[in-house]
Parts: structure tokens; sequence; C-alpha cells
């Protein structure tokens, strides 16, 4: 059985045996984690697909086809693709914004959380989309248009993930505590695992549409099972290394090569090497799920002291 200090005092939401799912539109999984995305595969293929046909198929289409099959300016033929690309990503921006911000229901906010409380991966989204448009933003600014710079914003988003998980992550294994709310873990906690933040968050807001009951459940777990805190923290080190070799392979590509050539590469590798991350890591904790291994046994679903979730007492709906 965990003790409050192996869990890092965090707050359990004082239930046993895990936590009442009924209301979700996900079947609970009846070991650990609260969603398998092994039991959704048609959804999220047809999301992954959308995601790699606007941020990789598409532009390489568009910029190949008209460099080389039109008259059209350099600068006419960026902006064309700069317009029609990333609208899967821009959806995602604007469809996690409606339900946590714009929604009166506080279903998928973060445990506790008020209107104006995102969460920690609507931040991280933001930021990517942010430095990404400002790219395509100065680089079609100027009729001499630097194709190099556009070919970057997929790296770009590579660079954003792998910074944000090797500083979170570093966090976590010195034990620092947060100097900032991380979605449901209020600040002054012992930093989470950068995965765990991801997780519980996209099976609350995103696909899954599950709300608190997947955050209550992912503390839970997180609280009772010391192989999934261990897994989180591998997993997350995982995607840091991935993401930074990615975008460093990418950013040598760009500059080593023609600025056609690295900008078929950058656009044809980055999103997807991203998708297949996911597929794997998705694959590997359900696989594990499934075992039960991450299983939470009876009497690990107390309330444990120091409690890590945000102060209802300041929340307002």
């Amino acid at each position: 059985m965990s003790t409050p200090a192996e869990t890092n005092g965090w707050h359990n939401p004082g239930v046993e045996n895990g936590i009442d799912l009924s209301g979700s539109n996900a079947t609970p999984s009846g070991t650990g984690l609260p969603y398998r995305v092994t039991g959704h595969r048609r959804g999220w293929a047809i999301w992954f697909a959308f995601f790699c046909f606007d941020g990789c198929v598409l532009p390489i289409i568009l910029f190949y086809g008209l460099w080389y099959g039109s008259k059209l300016s350099h600068w006419t033929i960026l902006a064309i693709l700069t317009s029609l690309s990333f609208w899967t990503s821009y959806h995602k921006w604007f469809s996690r914004g409606y339900r946590l911000f714009i929604k009166r229901d506080p279903k998928f906010r973060p445990i506790n959380g008020n209107r104006w409380a995102f969460d920690c991966s609507y931040y991280i989204l933001s930021l990517a989309l942010l430095i990404m448009i400002l790219e395509l933003v100065i680089a079609t600014s100027t009729k001499n248009v630097p194709v190099r710079v556009i070919s970057m914003a997929p790296p770009s988003v590579a660079y954003t993930i792998g910074i944000y998980m090797l500083i979170q992550n570093t966090a976590h294994c010195l034990k620092v505590r947060t100097p900032v709310t991380l979605s449901s873990i209020k600040r002054g906690s012992v930093t989470p695992p950068p995965l765990f933040t991801v997780m519980e968050d996209v099976f609350a807001a995103d696909g899954c549409h599950m709300g608190l009951p997947a955050r209550e459940a992912m503390v839970a777990l997180y609280n009772g099972n010391p192989k999934f805190r261990r897994s989180l923290m591998l997993w997350s080190w995982i995607w840091c290394f991935w993401m930074l070799a990615v975008a460093i392979a990418m950013s040598i590509a760009v500059g080593e090569t023609s600025q056609t050539t690295g900008f078929g590469i950058a656009y044809g590798v980055t999103f997807p090497s991203i998708v297949v991350m996911a597929v794997i890591t998705a694959w590997w904790m359900d696989r594990q799920d499934a075992k039960g291994a991450f299983s939470v046994s009876a009497g690990q679903g107390k309330i444990l002291s120091g409690s890590s979730m945000r102060d209802p007492a300041r929340s307002r709906p």
C-alpha cells in the first residue's frame, strides 16, 4: 500500500476501487486507466489521418504541385499553402477552448478549476500554434519569401513538445514543487511527469470527452500505483528525447539541403513522427493496463494528506 510520502502528498478524490464512470461516453477499462485508446481505434485513426493530411500531405502536394506546375509567384504559392494547412490543429485549439472556457458546464475543466482555468495541454498547444503561426506570417509578409522559415514550422512544434517534456520531467525527477498550476495539480505540489498531465487532459477534454471523472480517476491511479508513476516518468523521457531528436534532425535537413528538399523532409517527417510516438505510447499503456499492471487495490483510494488539488473555495463556475 502506498503511503503519503510515496505518492508525493497528492490528493485522491476519496473513492475506493476506482471511480464511477457510468456518466461518460467511454467504457471503464475495469483496471486502472479510465480510458483505453485501443478500444476506440476508428475514431483516433480518423483524427490522426486528418492531422497528418493537412499538416503533412496537403502542404507537400500544394508546395510541389504549384512550385513546379504553375506560374504563380513564390509568395502566392506559400500564401495559399499557409492558408489551407493545419486546420485540424486550429480546430482542436478552438474546440478545446470552447469546452474549457465558453461552456458554463465545468465538466471538462480541471478539478475545482474556475472558468478561466485552462488545462496545461491547452497552454502548450497554444504556445506551439503561436510559434508556428508567427513563422508562417513573418515568412509570407515579404515578397521574397524565405522558404526555409516556413519549412521550420513543423520542427518548431516538435521543439515545443520536447522542451516542455524536458523541463517538467526534470522538475519531477528532482521533486521540485511546481510554481504554477498544472491542470488539476495546484501550485506548490510536487511536479508530476508531463505525460500524466497530457493523459489527464486528453482523457477529459479531447476525443474521450470524459470530463472530471477521468481527471479524478487519473489522480487516484497516480496515487495508488507506483508502477504507473514510474511508467509515466520513463515515457516522458522517451517523448522528450524523441521530439528533440526529430526537431534537431529536421533543422539540420532544412539548413543543409536545398530549400525545396528541406521543405519536403520537414513536413513529411515531423507530424507523422508525433503520430507514431502517440500510437506506440497508447499501445504500451493499454497493454500494461490490460495485464492489470495499473490496477489500484482496495484501501489505496483513501484520501491522502497534503491535498494537491485546486482549492475549491477559490473556484467559480
